[in-house]
């Protein structure tokens, strides 16, 4: 949790509903615009809601075996009771209700009525006698409505996001009971700006169980994908259980109402369009000038903190994202930031990869063993293909775009496709990835 909320000042903006969020201003990192590209009411939460056009899941192996360890556990035993009784009659409350519900009065339905139609004694009773113990357990319309979300969204999709697609736009919402409560769709706006960014964390962080060191790992994974959704330099704070409740409100929704975007020039609703001040492309890696840009920032992030960069390094892509260690480094190194950014955790590090190795004159043909572990989606590349190495070799130092790198991107195709045939190949992450998860193999034995 304490990575949620260190080192911040307080000023706290107080959200009506059945949980708050708490805004903190933290020293900016860009001055703040004026452009209309936040929701209503002077809420400042983002509004973006499309998907990345580029979709890796990291989680893919794992998916699997968390679901099924959820559903093994007591409350996901409940939660499917109470489900399965009436799938219909879940989906249904499902849809005449929204994150702000405060009671059964509000379906005209009384607390006793509301608890013998959804089987709330009986699912009690059920899985107090699988385990042998007592259960206590709050009887209320938020509750219900979050134990029908988690089970419909794991019962229709048990593997992964599946309905995932590449580019589509989250649908803006509707608001059968809150429509005049304006702290709601704060909440939610913001949930939908999570699941947009960074997809397969929040999916992966709604499979894993409540209160595991699984589950805040997860949150620290997911924790970067928060600021891009504030005005710059606002933090929020959010304790893991609302965090789960609201990841679970955005997937349910985006799972269901999600569309391809607009053509290109075709002019979108204000309330749809992307905050100019972060907004990037759709694929802000295929410019090679952004890259360039994030190539000048590896530079001085790594002049400025040079053993936080090694150390980071040393642990591999696997790491990266999970551990927080690009993101402590970043927030140190401010400074470089000169304008306004789209910042690939991957390419930045595979960058720094690159320069460490023209600076120790290392040939990556030369470094790396015959003969490694694969742990990583960049050392199956380099196991399946040897040639990979000269491929690197080739594309370290050269510009972004090239001629040089489009070629020895071009080389690693067959080997990649191989161990991944459904990851997007796309040459940014393709270099970054490779220059970064071949490191430390290369280090030892340099």
């Amino acid at each position: 949790m304490k990575r949620l909320v260190a080192a911040f000042c307080a000023l706290a903006l107080a959200l009506p509903g059945p949980a708050a969020i708490t805004a903190i201003v933290a020293t900016p990192a860009h001055a703040q615009s004026n452009d209309n590209d936040y929701t209503p009411l002077n809420s400042r939460i983002r509004r973006n809601r499309q998907f990345p056009t580029s979709l890796i899941n990291p989680y893919r192996g794992e998916v699997g075996s968390a679901t099924r360890e959820r559903s093994r556990q007591m409350m996901g035993r409940f939660t499917r009771c109470i489900y399965n009784r009436s799938n219909e009659g879940a989906l249904d409350f499902l849809s005449r209700t929204d994150y702000g519900i405060q009671s059964f009065q509000q379906l005209d339905l009384e607390n006793d009525r509301a608890s013998r139609i959804y089987g709330f004694q009986d699912c009690l009773r059920r899985v107090a006698n699988s385990f042998n113990t007592g259960v206590q357990l709050s009887w209320t319309a938020f509750g219900l409505r979050r134990w029908f979300i988690e089970q419909a969204y794991l019962d229709r999709y048990p593997d992964g996001p599946e309905w995932l697609q590449a580019g589509y736009v989250i649908d803006e919402r509707t608001y059968p009971l809150s429509s005049d409560n304006p702290g709601i769709a704060v909440a939610m706006n913001l949930a939908d700006c999570l699941v947009a960014a960074d997809p397969f964390t929040a999916d992966y962080l709604f499979r894993t169980t409540a209160g595991s060191e699984e589950e805040m790992a997860v949150i620290n994974t997911l924790v970067p994908a928060v600021q891009p959704c504030l005005p710059q330099g606002q933090r929020v704070e959010i304790n893991p259980d609302t965090l789960r409740v609201w990841i679970g409100e955005a997937l349910w929704h985006a799972s269901n109402h999600s569309s391809p975007p607009p053509p290109e020039g075709t002019e979108i609703a204000e309330t749809q369009r992307a905050p100019t001040q972060v907004a990037a492309p759709a694929d802000p890696m295929s410019d090679p000038g952004e890259r360039a840009e994030l190539r000048r920032i590896a530079h001085c992030v790594l002049e400025n903190s040079t053993e936080q960069s090694l150390a980071m390094l040393d642990s591999g892509t696997v790491n990266i994202a999970s551990d927080g260690q690009f993101d402590a480094i970043m927030q140190e190194n401010l400074t470089c930031l000169t304008r306004q950014t789209y910042i690939s955790r991957m390419v930045v590090v595979g960058f720094m990869a690159e320069e460490l190795y023209q600076q120790n004159g290392v040939s990556l043909a030369s470094a790396l063993p015959e003969d490694f572990e694969v742990t990583s989606l960049g050392l199956c590349v380099l196991a399946r293909d040897p040639e990979v190495a000269n491929a690197l070799d080739a594309m370290v130092g050269v510009e972004p775009g090239s001629e040089e790198e489009t070629a020895a991107v071009e080389a690693m195709r067959g080997a990649w496709e191989s161990c991944a045939p459904t990851a997007p190949f796309q040459a940014a992450m393709v270099r970054g990835s490779m220059m970064t998860e071949v490191y430390p193999l290369v280090w030892e034995n340099s």
